[in-house]
Parts: structure tokens; C-alpha cells; sequence
């Protein structure tokens, strides 16, 4: 039996003035991050598109929502995503026009397009409201099953490196010189420490767990989601975007979605001149996809 949904934290960003919402943008943030990773792309969307609103949602286990959650995986994290959506659907009916998901957050954004699917071929429940077709973009995100390659900076190492810091710090410089000092680069220790926290004798300690997203990363890395692409669901397009110098993607699956975009009228590929954080890296290029997607509504 799956256990209750986790109620996430969710960050709404809409253009300044914006009163009429009409359509709904969800995105989802990678491992170790939080919705705020995404708040400069979603900031830039809303002011190019009247009327969206964009969720900057916060996975289970990170940012504000909650931690140490009952059989996290990738299905349980899609199904809580689901579960945010249908709720606000019961106030407000705004459609869900698009699913953005960087990396981890990639095949989340995927699982829920499939579960939005088989509720409206099902009919059952609260179901929520979508456009066609429904745009699921990810960002760098290798839809099949795969094995991390052991660098210093890849999220199984650098899960090894929070489980053998001290729990506590005396300041946050403190828990990112302690990281710097285990072979982290500077980007990664800063980006980490935004998930630290204040114990109650006011010290610093990682706000995380690591047990849950050992367990969310290993769930992800075994799921194959290949399918989704060679075959997607009704009225849902799918929209690769890969970084030409990231690890991500091997060359043959380089090759393999650029062959499956080219087969089927319902999926893109993309490569962008960018590393694996490729919002960053070039948000122009990301949001030149976005407002592609959303002009094809």
C-alpha cells in the first residue's frame, strides 16, 4: 500500500500586477535542491507569458517541504506532485500547461505526466485540469537507467562526504570550509549550505537526510523511463534538453534521443552549449524552449 502523500512546500511566481491566472507551470528542482534553483527561469517565463503562474515546488525531502518521508521514490514523489495539483484544482480549475524538471527533477516531471494521463483516461478522482498538449521539458535529464560515474562532485559522493561530517558547525562558513576541505568545489559547498539549518543551541548542521535521498537517487537511477519517450502518452509532448559537455548522457544515448525525436511528432531534443546545469548555464536557450512549448497551445 503506498503511504499518504507529502504535502510540499510550493513557491508561486507570477508576473508583477498579474490577477488572472490562467495557466499553470510546475517546476521541479534536482537532487540535494530546492524550487528556488529554478526562481530566475521562472521569474523570466511569467514576464514573457501574461497570465502564467509558475510553481516552484520543493520535492519531498528538500527545501521546506518534509523530511525522513515513509518509502521515498520516484513514484511517491511524482504522486505528491499530483496531489499539490488536485488540491489547487478544487479551488481555482487552472490548467496545468507545462512540467519542467531539471535532472532527478526530469523523470518526476515524466511520472506525473503519466499519472495525469491515466486519471483522465481512468476518469476517477479530482482530476487535474490540463492543456493540450501537455509539455514536459527536462533538463538534462537521462530518461533511462544508468550508473553515476565516481567523480568528486556526482550526488553519491557527495551524499559520502555529508555522512562523514560532524553533525554540527559552529557557522555556516564553517560547514563550507569542512567541504572544501573533503574535495568539494566552492559552487557545490555554497549551493549545499542553502539546505543548512539553526539547531536550537544555534548551531549549523546539514537540514537533510541523507538516508531519504540515498534512497530517491537510487530509485531514480534504476527507473527506465525510454518508454515514455518511444512511446508518450495522448496529448503529451516531450522536450529533451541535454548539455553537449555533461556526463549525463553517453553518446549512444546522445544518438538514441536524437533518433526517437526524429521518429516521433511528439518529442524534441535539444543540446545546448552548457555543462549539466544548463538553466544556468544558458537561460536564454531554456527559455527560448519554454516559450516555444507554450506558443504550441
Amino acid at each position: 500500500m503506498s503511504p499518504e502523500p507529502v504535502k510540499l512546500s510550493v513557491e508561486r511566481v507570477v508576473a508583477a500586477g498579474e490577477n488572472a491566472i490562467q495557466r499553470r507551470a510546475v517546476f521541479l528542482h534536482g537532487i540535494l535542491g530546492s524550487g528556488s534553483n529554478l526562481k530566475t527561469l521562472a521569474r523570466q517565463l511569467v514576464q514573457r507569458e501574461p497570465g502564467l503562474e509558475v510553481w516552484l515546488v520543493d520535492l519531498r525531502g528538500h527545501g521546506r517541504s518534509p523530511k525522513s518521508s515513509p518509502m521515498p521514490s520516484l513514484v511517491n514523489t511524482a504522486m505528491d506532485v499530483v496531489s499539490a495539483l488536485s488540491a489547487q484544482a478544487m479551488a481555482d480549475r487552472v490548467p496545468l500547461c507545462l512540467l519542467l524538471g531539471h535532472s532527478f527533477g526530469g523523470k518526476i516531471a515524466l511520472r506525473v505526466a503519466q499519472l495525469l494521463h491515466a486519471e483522465h483516461t481512468a476518469g476517477r478522482g479530482q482530476v487535474v485540469p490540463w492543456s493540450r498538449p501537455l509539455h514536459v521539458v527536462t533538463l538534462d535529464t537521462n530518461p533511462g537507467a544508468r550508473t553515476l560515474a565516481p567523480t568528486a562532485d556526482s550526488p553519491l559522493s557527495v551524499l559520502d562526504v555529508l555522512d562523514a561530517l560532524p553533525p554540527t558547525f559552529d557557522s555556516v562558513a564553517g560547514f563550507v570550509a569542512a567541504l572544501g576541505a573533503r574535495g568539494l568545489g566552492q559552487n557545490v559547498a555554497m549551493w549545499l549550505a542553502k539546505s543548512t539549518e539553526r539547531t536550537r543551541d544555534n548551531r549549523v548542521r546539514f537540514g537533510l537526510d541523507t538516508r531519504e535521498l540515498r534512497s530517491l537517487l537510487s530509485d531514480y537511477l534504476a527507473t527506465d523511463q525510454w518508454s515514455v519517450l518511444e512511446s508518450p502518452p495522448e496529448d503529451v509532448w516531450v522536450h529533451l534538453v541535454i548539455g553537449e559537455h555533461s556526463v549525463s548522457y553517453p553518446p549512444a544515448d546522445r544518438v538514441r534521443a536524437q533518433t526517437v525525436a526524429q521518429r516521433s511528432p511528439s518529442v524534441t531534443s535539444v543540446t545546448l552549449a552548457t555543462d549539466h546545469w544548463v538553466h544556468t548555464d544558458d537561460p536564454a536557450g531554456v527559455l527560448r524552449v519554454l516559450l516555444s512549448c507554450l506558443e504550441q497551445q
